[in-house]
């Protein structure tokens, strides 16, 4: 770190190194201002374009609200580090989610045994973090196992911009077409899309397509393509690898060739985020379902509360802040209010797009 090593500040005292990249270093810390555990991304050298991008990603995720993304909170500076502040979020990446390790087991052998609930559960999730990006116009571009957690709760959460790209002329549109993006620094070979290699070529897809490299590991165990780093951008550019299905064929055949569909080197013929929900189903509805309350809920005398609850949302969608608060007695049917009106706005906001 430069000039002086980052050891904290008076509000926040560092308690461990939760990660690095070239980019910055992930420390958990105690904010002593609010009594509460953090996480704290502490950019390496604040200066030039590194302090522009830092910015850039505190600025381009901190406004946005999702259960499948990690909520930023502060961005600040002592004089010397520029560092934000983010939800501390426990948990364990998505592959040793999807592939629990068999106590006793060589680490190094291919990580645990398929759990397809587990998969089949996060998915949707994953697909619905990302997807809050896009629609505001971003690209992660650096989805990879350590950016993407699930907590002891089974809850999905997408860590780490550094890389977001907001350099956009157009985005996908409702029937999934390609705009152009761009990119301006790679993001990590094993999981990065083949036309990462060229600057201004990012797209939703190239988040897709590292989808495809995970869900393949998750599936197999392996990575799509190994070997050093020109091999593996070398072999992206125009091959496919081997399906799941051949390398462990009990895997589901659905998920087999859905990693590969994602895994197309063409970008414009991956799944386009629509077909990817229909694929998978969406988390809000599945919610909704197992609950037994997709719309066969009936509520008496709640019309005025509904009303609220949708003004809130539509200001919501118009991308203002709004807190809609729920309160009432044990019992008195709050909960069975927000499961009658999630599946309205769920439907309501598909049919805006």
């Amino acid at each position: 770190m430069s000039p002086i090593t980052f050891s904290g500040t008076e509000r926040f005292e560092l308690r461990r190194q939760l990660g690095e990249g070239g980019f910055g270093i992930v420390y958990e810390a105690f904010d002593r201002k609010r009594s509460a555990r953090v996480a704290l991304k502490v950019l390496r050298e604040a200066e030039g374009t590194n302090l522009y991008r830092f910015k850039r990603e505190f600025r381009a995720l901190a406004d946005i609200s999702h259960e499948n993304l990690v909520g930023l909170d502060e961005l600040l500076t002592d004089g010397h580090h520029w560092f934000f502040t983010m939800e501390l979020v426990p948990g364990m990446s998505i592959i040793e989610y999807a592939r629990p390790a068999i106590p006793g087991e060589d680490p190094r052998r291919r990580g645990g045994v398929l759990d397809e609930a587990r998969l089949r559960a996060a998915l949707p999730q994953l697909v619905a973090g990302l997807n809050a990006i896009h629609q505001l116009g971003f690209v992660h571009c650096d989805i990879k196992p350590s950016n993407v957690l699930v907590t002891p709760e089974g809850r999905v959460v997408v860590l780490d911009f550094g890389l977001v790209s907001d350099n956009v002329e157009s985005a996908e549109d409702d029937e999934g077409e390609l705009g152009s993006w761009n990119l301006d620094i790679l993001g990590t070979p094993s999981y990065m899309a083949p036309e990462q290699v060229i600057p201004g070529t990012a797209t939703p897809a190239t988040d897709w397509y590292s989808v495809g490299v995970m869900l393949y590991q998750a599936l197999t165990g392996e990575l799509p393509f190994t070997g050093t780093t020109v091999e593996i951008i070398e072999a992206k550019q125009d091959q496919q690898p081997r399906p799941p299905t051949q390398i462990a064929p009990n895997v589901p055949k659905d998920l087999s060739a859905l990693a590969m569909s994602l895994l197309e080197p063409d970008p414009i013929r991956r799944p386009s985020s629509e077909l990817l929900r229909r694929h998978l189903g969406d988390p809000v509805a599945r919610v909704a379902a197992e609950s037994g309350t997709a719309g066969h809920e009936i509520l008496v005398g709640r019309d005025r509360q509904l009303e609220d609850l949708t003004e809130a949302f539509d200001t919501a969608v118009r991308r203002e802040t709004v807190i809609a608060l729920v309160l009432g007695a044990s019992g008195m049917g709050k909960t069975a209010l927000i499961r009658h009106f999630l599946p309205q706005a769920q439907l309501a906001f598909e049919k805006r797009r």
